[in-house]
């Protein structure tokens, strides 16, 4: 299935290059008209290149290419741009299947400009285990500051084995995008809220903030919800990670909801995650498929111990709808709720720290070893309080 919608995604991008290179001129200048479907990279990305270090090998059929540390060298970067940012812009979106070969590593950082000067480089989150798992398409959204007319992205590699390519990308490209307007405000307590029913991946609600488009993601809604589209998981890579606003109050207690359709037989033994929050790159809240027997909520504290509860696995059926609650207060307990009823419980406290950015990650987990338990997953809901009745007996 997931070659199939990499088929699909070849075919669109493939498409919109043919398109281009249809239309591009010899040596076009960029209009300041922002166009949704104009590769700033250009029809045979002519603004990709090569810094100190590295080598560019562009592909037979040049929907790629392949890039190679020098001779004697351990070290340098690629480069995507520089491009000109049509007047509008809102977020530079990165689409491409990048793929890390050998034991390379790579950063990705985003350097603005403004009249020809530059600004500090900004890092930009991908995912690391997609890129290794290899020909896997990435969607890059980086948010774009007012006042800016330029961007370059860079790619460092850093050689640790072989001399073998570092780095490949297939159909890379570089979008404009303008910032999604302004839709009603949510209630307050709504701090995320996702459906799935946007082509771009954005959430319904982030916060009070108007970036509502993913750091990444590797998916797309590829099934139907239990309300118009949703998103089927069957691999490690099949996942989105939002940047949530600053949370002091969701670390003491909160809320994640979502529909979920499993697509698991009973004793099946593989894991899956689904919904997992995270602070500074440590744990804080995670719900998932536990291997072949439980379900599980589980919460981290301020010494990075975990406080969890799990109700029987053979409560959720394959292939019906199944609404999944967790409920946290660290003066109170945790709580895990299956279709309206309490199914794991736990009282107690437990230390809490200063937090700043909250990181959701949905789909899949990245560290399980065995192949991931598939699943459909619809409606996603973060809330920052809890309903009062949600620890009365």
């Amino acid at each position: 299935m997931w070659n199939g919608l990499m088929n699909q995604r070849h075919i669109l991008l493939f498409s919109v290059n043919v398109f281009l290179l249809a239309c591009w001129p010899g040596q076009a200048e960029l209009q300041s008209e922002l166009k949704p479907l104009q590769n700033l990279l250009g029809a045979r990305f002519e603004r990709v290149s090569s810094g100190p270090g590295v080598q560019i090998q562009h592909d037979a059929d040049r929907a790629g290419l392949s890039a190679r540390f020098a001779p004697g060298s351990t070290a340098g970067c690629v480069r995507l741009g520089p491009v000109s940012l049509p007047s509008g812009t809102g977020v530079l979106r990165f689409t491409g299947a990048l793929s890390l070969i050998g034991d390379s590593t790579c950063s990705m950082k985003v350097i603005f400009s403004s009249r020809g000067v530059a600004s500090e480089p900004v890092n930009v989150l991908f995912s690391g285990h997609a890129a290794r798992v290899g020909d896997v398409f990435q969607d890059v959204f980086v948010p774009v500051p007012s006042a800016v007319d330029g961007a370059t992205i860079e790619m460092h590699l850093k050689k640790v084995g072989g001399d073998v390519p570092a780095l490949r990308l297939r159909y890379p490209c570089l979008i404009a995008l303008r910032v999604p307007a302004a839709r009603p405000p949510a209630e307050d307590a709504v701090l995320f809220r996702q459906a799935f029913s946007e082509p771009d991946g954005r959430a319904d609600v982030v916060g009070k903030d108007t970036a509502t488009f993913p750091a990444w993601s590797c998916v797309l809604p590829t099934a139907a919800g239990k309300s118009g589209p949703g998103l089927r998981a069957t691999r490690a890579q099949h996942a989105a990670l939002f940047a949530l606003p600053d949370q002091q109050e969701l670390v003491v207690r909160g809320s994640v909801s979502f529909w979920l359709k499993p697509l698991w037989d009973q004793g099946d033994a593989r894991p899956a995650d689904m919904v997992k929050l995270t602070r500074g790159g440590r744990g804080m809240a995670l719900i998932r498929k536990n291997h072949g027997w439980s379900f599980l909520f589980v919460v981290w504290d301020r010494e990075n111990k975990t406080h969890g509860v799990s109700c029987d696995l053979r409560n959720l059926v394959r292939d019906q709808w199944t609404k999944i609650e967790g409920v946290w207060d660290a003066g109170k307990g945790l709580r895990l709720i299956v279709n309206g009823v309490v199914l794991g419980k736990k009282e107690g406290t437990w230390p809490v720290e200063s937090v700043g950015a909250v990181a959701l990650r949905v789909g899949q987990g990245e560290h399980d070893k065995k192949e991931p338990a598939p699943y459909v997953l619809d409606e996603i809901e973060v809330l920052r309080t809890i309903e009062a009745e949600a620890f009365q007996e």
